[in-house]
């Protein structure tokens, strides 16, 4: 399986440079899917900055 982190490094830097708040929040609520690394899944949350 392919797994790129290109979308979440470009987030990050965005957010080091203060354009935007980056949050994430677990993409299932179940504690079983939760429990492991491996499973777990994130929804990146994101706010434009008003000084940018």
């Amino acid at each position: 399986m392919y797994n790129s982190i290109a979308s979440y490094e470009t987030l990050n830097e965005l957010e080091k440079l203060k354009i935007i708040k980056l949050d994430f929040i677990f993409k299932r609520l179940d504690a079983k899917t939760n429990s492991s690394e491996n499973t777990r899944k994130f929804v990146g949350i994101f706010e434009k900055l008003k000084n940018s």
